[in-house]
């Protein structure tokens, strides 16, 4: 679990109280590691532990989850359990007290994959957060999204709320498109009456995944799947002069579900794992991401951003990059192509989802890592 901090005050229905997260000492760690299980047996027990959580599978794409965020919501708000109970379904607001600029910032979805590291990223950058899950605000209520904007009067939203679920999408565009896009749109409606901008979260599935090079910012959207065209009808409802569109893609992390940990709930299993090696794309870190988009908050940047870790993989690749990393046999993993997946994919994945960070070059941003690296460390602490 990452070391947080989110801050001397933690404030809920308006009652102050103290709040720290997720330090570990030296003396309990020392502890910790006294007669410790081999590295191999730790990472199984950790993703049987995680199995039964884990609602979907996924061979080539997207994995599936509606960013629940059950296990991200535990651990963003477990000091604060027992107050939960007095003051239910009220937005967290965590902040620092001493800032030289103190940008408070609105995060939608905070409970799930992306939004539990933002909030850790903008807490430790001594921000004031109102962080908001799917449970205590539902972004196609407009009334309430209007309302709890209204109230907090934040000077930056960023919405990484939305229903990521691709196959399911297929069979439910009305909720995909009422969740990505009118939900999208009545965030910004809000922002908008409170002077704020908005930081969207989209995705490389706004692409048909055709072309021969990497996709830059400028490239033409033609998506494939519901999912895509939802989130890019998201991106229509956004200020180029104002909003930051920042699309990112094969999302991992240690907080919910994904294919991080279905690789190694598969493998824990004992089983051969099939991966198609005919999609390419460029796994990217919450941890990595999270603190870019506190930066796009705090520094008013606009427009369209693509945001990935460097390095580029099939998924078989991916599947044989996260066993080495766990010190699995790698070669385990097959490779398949997607047209012969049994049975086929509701939708489809683009071959071709690597962003070319072509914004982030030109204002001589520092790029994210290579994946590698992020993906060791997520490993390190999923086997601790």
């Amino acid at each position: 679990m990452l070391g947080c901090a989110f801050g001397p005050r933690t404030r809920r229905g308006g009652r102050d109280l103290q709040h720290r997260c997720g330090q570990r000492d030296d003396q309990s760690r020392a502890r910790r590691q006294i007669a410790r299980p081999s590295r191999q047996r730790r990472i199984k027990r950790a993703i049987c532990r995680r199995s039964s959580r884990s609602r979907s599978s996924l061979f080539g794409g997207y994995l599936e989850s509606f960013e629940t965020g059950l296990e991200a919501n535990a651990i963003a708000r477990r000091g604060a359990r027992s107050h939960r109970a007095l003051v239910s379904r009220q937005p967290l607001v965590v902040g620092a007290a001493e800032s030289e600029k103190i940008v408070k910032i609105f995060v939608t979805g905070a409970s799930g994959q992306l939004g539990t590291d933002v909030v850790l990223a903008a807490s430790r950058a001594n921000h004031e957060v109102v962080a908001v899950s799917h449970t205590e605000l539902d972004v196609t209520d407009q009334a309430k999204v209007m309302a709890s904007i209204a109230a907090s009067k934040p000077d930056c939203v960023i919405h990484a709320a939305a229903w990521t679920a691709v196959d399911a999408c297929e069979s439910d565009e009305a909720k995909a498109m009422a969740i990505n896009s009118r939900g999208t749109a009545n965030i910004v409606g809000a922002a908008r009456e409170v002077g704020a901008r908005v930081v969207y979260i989209s995705t490389d599935y706004v692409f048909d995944g055709t072309k021969k090079t990497p996709y830059v910012e400028t490239d033409r959207p033609n998506p494939q799947s519901v999912y895509g065209a939802s989130k890019l009808a998201g991106e229509k409802h956004l200020d180029s002069n104002q909003d930051a569109v920042v699309r990112i893609s094969w999302v991992c992390g240690e907080h919910g579900n994904n294919m991080v940990k279905t690789i190694l709930r598969l493998a824990a299993t004992s089983q051969t794992l099939t991966f198609v090696d005919d999609q390419i794309g460029s796994p990217t870190f919450t941890e990595d991401v999270a603190p870019v988009l506190v930066e796009f908050a705090e520094q008013s940047r606009n427009g369209i951003w693509h945001l990935t870790n460097q390095g580029v993989t099939s998924w078989f690749g991916f599947a044989q990059d996260v066993l080495r990393a766990a010190k699995l046999d790698a070669n385990s993993v097959v490779s398949v192509a997607t047209s012969e997946l049994q049975p086929a994919r509701p939708a489809k994945r683009p071959a071709n989802s690597v962003l070319e960070n072509a914004q982030m070059r030109k204002a001589n941003l520092t790029l994210l890592d290579d994946y590698h690296i992020p993906l060791q460390r997520l490993i390190d602490r999923l086997a601790s």
